[in-house]
């Protein structure tokens, strides 16, 4: 039995690539561009079963459970087959396979035997390509699959004559897409500070010279490799795309660059979490064509589809802190030198094979130690998929494990699973990104601590210390919560603290004391160049009973969220001299569109960090941003974009590099008469995120196109508030849905600009 079924697909994020490629005058092809995509088709097939029609094997769904499916054995004398046909002749020069997912454990119904014919007037047919004896060994899994056609056909079918298990008395593809063309291009280039995903070149600088490598997932092997040229132009063919398997396109930064931009090209490259966090800079796309690798298992998100275009990737210049300067002694004498003086290193791991899954970096067993290597040659990088798609899986294994590494800025855990229900594990969500302190780039090493809740072991000792009797010392650090904010969001991730111990030689403590590393503010604060914090301990050395151990420990009462990381670790001889921070003329107004401008002035400026908190009640504060107090800067701003309420709470709570905390007066701004309706969205129109107030709990919150097609959904949210990031959604008109506790959904009309 025939089934037709008209279907015109607008591609809203091809249309918008397209344009931006246009205004930017980039002078090469989009690559990868699925033809049914951008041009109208129609749908016909052998037959179909209820509820799998074909036009699911072309609706860009990352699902494998979701595709066309026939139950009949094809063969040779009776094939099964899909039809595409398009309005005008296209020229078709690649086409992809995904295996479909039965949820039964197997892949018996995925084609093994087919043609695929072309043709202009829908009788004759044209042998374009033909493949035998394929298999599929997971399932939702992706083949990619290059001719050398040059003529336009209307029609386009695969006629599947067996598949691979020729008694499965079923036929199915997930998904199949039909390219222009099979290669990928892009431009590296050196971001205007917009973090525009777009290469602009009235605004952006190209980088030449930089490499670019498509590398396999997980065995980390390169099997293509360029570099950038004069305009930060790369490609890769045909030849160069792998045809099967996962693999990533990697970008390898010039020393004392960092990643401010993600390409925006990429299907399914959101993910559902309770607040709007930004995904970090990254210096690699990952094409996941598999479900999981690390399990088998089919992941809630199994395949992301790359909609075709340019992936172009925008870096800026890193930003070294303001070195640690210590007072009354002599500067640069660093007692330190376990781990390299303290500083870990500069990292110079091949990046390609360190960088696609960013699986897990580990030091012998993996546990806190008891002193570290004079010399950082011991430490590996470990790329290998370790534990379950909801388990231990990331940059750190499990409470109380450390690293020493550089973190590299990716995108890859996103092909594996939602964050949800990871958050509090320490896994793909859970962990936010860092560049190293020492020079502010990639390449910089640091300590990553998976902390503990109590009777943490020491994750750094350094023992043999001789110091004066009577003598004043100073153990001083920087470093940052490594929790995401999305964590403080939905699981009360509360502030890092960091105990200091100094024991004698018989293991006695005679000086401690902590430090806390405040907890993220804000999703901004999940960027990996957001600032370090320096913190700073004195003590005054006992007269013998040397020599001594400096360490440093994890505790906390909070059950997660102790976790961070930690970087240029100096004990001098010198006084801790620190003024004491005076605050002054903390002040909040009304701005325009309902923006609030706080501004707060510091008349002692010392290295510490400065936590807007808010609250609408004037009870419950909540933080909602950070800023580093420079010891040059007395003058500090801060905007809080459209609260949406009528009336408004603002305080401010400073830490000092000493752990020392000021708070400040309240102040109240109110924004005028509070709204009738039940339900507030805002901004409207939108460009980075979308604020929604209810009157009514909301369970769930989705995005739908123009079309109605589901681009976005957001679970678990709070009770009345909900918060959508859609910078990384195309301009255009789009729909909110909301759906409460019960049920019932509301519709409201949102308007995506830049």
């Amino acid at each position: 039995m025939d089934v037709l079924y008209s279907f015109i697909k607008k591609n809203v994020v091809l249309l918008s690539t397209a344009l931006a490629c246009l205004s930017t005058g980039k002078a090469y092809s989009q690559c990868l561009k699925d033809l049914t995509d951008t041009q109208p088709y129609t749908i016909t097939t052998s037959g179909a079963a209820g509820g799998y029609p074909g036009t699911k094997a072309f609706d860009n769904s990352d699902l494998a459970t979701s595709g066309w499916k026939q139950t009949t054995n094809p063969s040779s004398v009776s094939s099964a087959w899909i039809r595409v046909t398009f309005t005008t002749a296209q020229v078709v020069k690649g086409y992809a396979v995904s295996a479909f997912d039965d949820a039964s454990g197997n892949n018996n119904t995925a084609p093994a035997n087919w043609q695929l014919q072309a043709s202009n007037d829908g009788v004759s047919w044209t042998r374009i390509d033909q493949r035998t004896g394929e298999v599929f060994t997971a399932r939702g899994e992706t083949h990619i699959y290059t001719m050398t056609n040059t003529t336009a056909y209307r029609y386009y079918r695969i006629l599947i004559s067996e598949t691979y298990l020729t008694s499965s008395g079923t036929v199915s593809i997930g998904e199949m897409q039909l390219f222009a063309d099979v290669c990928l291009v892009g431009t590296v280039f050196d971001d205007n500070g917009d973090r525009a995903t777009a290469y602009n070149s009235s605004v952006d600088a190209p980088l030449a010279g930089v490499p670019v490598s498509i590398v396999t997932s997980p065995a980390g092997n390169i099997v293509a490799a360029t570099t950038t040229d004069a305009a930060g132009q790369y490609s890769f063919s045909a030849s160069d795309v792998p045809a099967i398997g996962n693999f990533s396109v990697i970008v390898k930064p010039p020393a004392g660059k960092i990643f401010v931009t993600r390409p925006n090209v990429l299907w399914a490259t959101w993910v559902s979490i309770p607040s709007v966090e930004e995904e970090p800079g990254n210096g690699a796309v990952f094409f996941g064509y598999h479900i999981a690798p690390n399990t088998g298992k089919q992941a809630a998100v199994n395949r992301m589809l790359f909609a075709g275009g340019n992936i172009d990737f925008g870096l800026q210049n890193a930003t070294p802190p303001v070195p640690f300067t210590c007072f009354g002694g002599v500067n640069n004498v660093n007692l330190i030198h376990e781990g390299g003086n303290g500083t870990f290193g500069i990292s110079a791991n091949p990046w390609e094979t360190a960088h696609p899954n960013q699986e897990g970096f580990i030091y012998s067993s993996n546990i806190l130690y008891s002193g570290l290597p004079a010399t950082v040659t011991d430490y590996t990088f470990g790329n290998s998929p370790t534990g379950s798609i909801n388990g231990n899986r990331g940059v750190l294994l499990g409470e109380q494990k450390y690293a020493v590494c550089s973190f590299l800025g990716t995108m890859s855990e996103v092909g594996y699973a939602p964050y949800t229900n990871s958050l509090l594990n320490n896994v793909s969500g859970g962990w936010r990104k860092t560049y190293g302190i020492t020079n502010g780039d990639a390449y910089d090493r640091i300590m990553a601590v998976n902390g503990a809740t109590s009777g943490s072991l020491p994750f750094f000792k350094q023992s043999g210390l001789t110091l004066s009797s009577g003598g004043t010392y100073t153990l001083a650090f920087y470093g940052k919560h490594a929790n995401s904010y999305a964590q403080v969001r939905g699981g009360g991730v509360q502030d890092a603290q960091l105990i200091v111990e100094v024991l004698d030689n018989g293991n006695s403590l005679v000086s401690s004391g902590s430090l806390n590393l405040t907890a993220p503010a804000s999703w901004t604060d999940d960027r990996p160049e957001a600032p370090w914090e320096l913190r700073m301990f004195s003590f005054t050395a006992p007269g013998g009973s040397g020599p001594f151990t400096v360490q440093l420990r994890a505790s906390t009462t909070a059950v997660y969220g102790n976790d961070f990381y930690i970087d240029n670790i100096v004990l001098a001889p010198c006084a801790l001299v620190l003024l004491p921070l005076e605050l002054n003329g903390f002040t909040a107004r009304a701005a325009k569109n309902n923006d609030i401008a706080l501004n707060f002035n510091v008349v002692t400026p010392v290295p510490a960090t400065a936590v807007i908190e808010y609250s609408v009640d004037g009870k419950d504060f909540t933080p909602i941003g950070k800023l580093p107090v420079q010891p040059d800067i007395t003058d500090y701003s801060y905007t809080h974009v459209q609260p949406g309420v009528r009336t408004n709470y603002y305080r401010l709570r400073i830490v000092d590099a000493t752990g020392k905390t000021t708070w400040s007066s309240i102040v109240r701004v109110d924004l005028g008469p509070a709204s009738t309706s039940p339900v507030l969205v805002y901004p409207n129109p939108a460009t980075d995120r979308v604020f929604i107030q209810s009157a009514f709990a909301i369970s769930q919150a989705q995005v739908l196109d123009a079309m109605g097609k589901l681009v976005k959904s957001v679970h678990n949210t709070s009770a009345t508030g909900v918060d959508i990031y859609v910078r990384d959604l195309p301009v255009g008109m789009y729909y909110i849905k909301l759906i409460n506790r019960q049920g019932t959904a509301s519709l409201y009309k949102v308007v995506v600009s830049r």
